[in-house]
């Protein structure tokens, strides 16, 4: 029945999740968007991906597919021109670790027939809602944690080798928010340039900085890398890396309280949080969609699982990453409460699971 399911790509943070379930379940990878498609392939080159042009787009060959689609799997609320088939059988994976759900995004819920959800957090959001709630859901867990490596020292000194990082540094790894909120552009190089040399560093941007970057975003990419010649053991990572196989080697995580910073407590990493505003925002799209107030301050507790970096407190980054280090035990109760509250119990076969829930729709 593989012919009867579809995956509609739609932006790079969800190729991780997307590819996990089209592994089992095979069926058609359309697109609607040059972008998505040149995504998906810099990560799987081999797939056939379909587009749908945006002109003539019902001679398209992924038109005619959808004619014939059961069910279609979405990472995004937007149904972009897949609304012309009202028919089919939508299913939402959710791509971060967590999604903001509140009353306000109700009408976007029940577009859908089934909610692929990665954690008891988002059923707790969800039963809030009530009866109102058309569609149905199952709680599978986070996908990508099916794929994160075992922390062994075997496979830490192999994943170090890879990134020619020193197997006898500890290593800090920069992964900040999207671009609106998040702090590359702020601490980036102050980063590199004031990590100690004693230590491994992996800067991150996030993908919307990689795979769409600014001018500005550009020209500071071209700053760390010639500062990386005159600094050993500095890797300035834009999207080639296995992000999993970086929170495995990683001994402090510097983040904006974000997904990286969730999923880094699979490994229960120390956290140094780096935020400039991202808290503040993410406060407000969560009172936008009306969500309720317990359930925003479960998500805020992120910051309360390691120091948080201000210019004020800190008079180099060295000093705020030795603190995130010395004070790990301090806060490892708080890391491990919230990676509970997030994820429940850890699972197995998260994206086999995900698979069973899809293929019962046809």
């Amino acid at each position: 029945m593989k012919d009867k399911i579809g995956y509609f790509l739609q932006h790079a943070q969800a190729t991780p999740v997307m590819s996990a379930l089209h592994a089992i379940t095979r069926g058609a990878l359309i697109a609607d968007r040059r972008s998505a498609v040149k995504d998906y392939k810099q990560v799987y080159p081999e797939s056939k991906i379909h587009r749908i042009w945006p002109f003539f787009s019902s001679f398209s060959s992924a038109y005619q597919l959808l004619s014939d689609l059961q069910v279609l799997v979405h990472s995004k609320f937007e149904l972009g021109i897949t609304r012309r088939f009202p028919e089919l059988k939508r299913v939402m994976v959710f791509h971060g670790t967590y999604r903001i759900l509140g009353e306000q995004l109700l009408e976007d819920l029940n577009k859908f027939k089934l909610l692929l959800l990665n954690s008891p957090r988002q059923e707790k959001a969800l039963n809030r809602i009530g009866s109102r709630l058309q569609c149905d859901y199952q709680i599978i867990g986070y996908l990508p944690f099916d794929h994160f490596p075992k922390p062994t020292p075997e496979v830490k000194r192999a994943i170090k080798l890879k990134y020619h990082l020193a197997e006898d540094k500890p290593t800090v790894v920069f992964a900040p928010a999207r671009r609106a909120v998040g702090s590359w552009l702020a601490y980036a190089l102050a980063i590199a340039k004031e990590t100690p040399t004693n230590m491994n560093l992996i800067l991150r941007p996030h993908p919307n900085q990689i795979y769409s970057a600014t001018s500005s975003e550009k020209a500071l990419y071209r700053q760390i890398l010639e500062y990386a010649k005159t600094r050993s053991h500095l890797v300035l990572d834009l999207g080639l890396a296995k992000f999993p196989e970086l929170l495995c080697i990683a001994d402090v995580l510097i983040s904006d309280a974000t997904s990286p910073a969730e999923e880094s407590l699979y490994y229960d990493i120390p956290q140094l949080l780096a935020d400039i505003n991202n808290k503040a925002a993410t406060e407000a799209a969560c009172r936008d969609v009306r969500m309720h107030p317990d359930d925003i301050d479960d998500i805020l507790k992120l910051y309360h699982c390691g120091p948080n970096y201000t210019k004020e407190k800190y008079r180099s980054w060295a000093e705020a990453i030795d603190e995130a280090l010395s004070t790990a035990d301090r806060y490892q109760q708080a890391r491990q409460d919230y990676f509970f509250n997030a994820f429940g119990n850890r699972r197995e076969g998260i994206a086999l699971a995900g698979a069973k829930a899809i293929d019962q729709l046809l």
